[in-house]
């Protein structure tokens, strides 16, 4: 599958190429303007190529047994959006040695990286692949808060979202990639500046307890703070079929009052870092 070569076999080969052409240029007896712009950042550290591909890599590929049912878990991170999509996807093209145009190649190092999540969904559409999340979201709300929700209310709710991180599994029978989560906010100005608020969080039944909430969380903190968004407040729930409050307050956030949840998105993220070193799984 593509995503395992994304991020295997593909990254070992990236940084070997890499590390070929700063070879070459540095023995080059007459190299122009952009290999020369090229090696200069380099030295002076203001390309780190470690960050060219991938920023962040929240997790690993994982595969898991639900109701006998064998899915492959996707991983999730944040990619370069000015990584040309066929650089990633023809690996064989690229091992032969054929590069393509080099110039056109060192100047993707040279634009400012601009980092965006990883999805797996460009040949499906967005109903496609929340088909089964939107279900799941639409009957927990019915049972859980007496809420009625129609597919065309969820995907609105998506759309008005301005940040959204979405996690994946892939059936390994049929290969179909489909959503299992999502957490997405919108931002407002106040009187500290930009935060993110009115946050929406949810994971299908069957894939809670796996760590999932906490790493779409992490994700879309890390590209708020990017964007100098430092603030979090948001409005959550208690119920006994899914304790919303409580998993906020495990990755850092306060209670306010009796549902309204904020904290410093550094000092949630620093949170969600230590915990997933100590294997912890909310």
């Amino acid at each position: 599958m593509k995503f395992i070569e994304v991020y295997t076999g593909f990254n070992a080969f990236y940084y070997k190429k890499i590390k070929c052409i700063i070879e070459r240029a540095n023995k080059a007896t007459k190299i122009n303007d952009v290999w020369a712009d090229f090696l200069r950042k380099i030295n002076e550290k203001e390309i780190d190529l470690d960050r060219v591909l991938y920023k962040k890599l929240v997790d690993d590929y994982e595969e898991i047994d639900v109701d006998g049912k064998k899915y492959g878990i996707l991983p999730m991170g944040l990619k370069n959006d000015n990584v040309p999509e066929e650089f990633v996807a023809e690996k064989e093209k690229l091992e032969s040695g054929n590069f393509g145009r080099l110039n056109t190649f060192i100047k993707m190092f040279l634009k400012k990286a601009e980092f965006g999540p990883l999805y797996y969904h460009s040949d499906a559409t967005l109903r496609q692949t929340f088909r089964r999340v939107c279900g799941s979201y639409i009957e927990h709300y019915q049972n859980s808060l007496g809420e009625t929700w129609s597919e065309e209310d969820f995907y609105a709710r998506l759309s008005d979202l301005s940040y959204l991180s979405v996690k994946y599994a892939v059936d390994l029978e049929t290969e179909e990639i489909f959503a299992i989560g999502f957490f997405g906010a919108l931002t407002k100005k106040g009187a500290g500046g930009k935060a993110l608020t009115d946050a929406e969080l949810y994971v299908m039944p069957e894939f809670r307890g796996m760590g999932i909430a906490r790493r779409m969380v992490g994700l879309t903190f890390e590209l708020a703070k990017s964007d100098g968004i430092e603030n979090f407040d948001s409005i959550t729930y208690r119920v006994p079929s899914c304790d919303a409050l409580s998993f906020w307050q495990k990755i850092g956030a306060s209670v306010t009052g009796l549902t309204h949840i904020e904290g410093s998105i550094s000092d949630i993220i620093e949170t969600i870092d230590k915990s997933q070193k100590k294997g912890k799984s909310f």
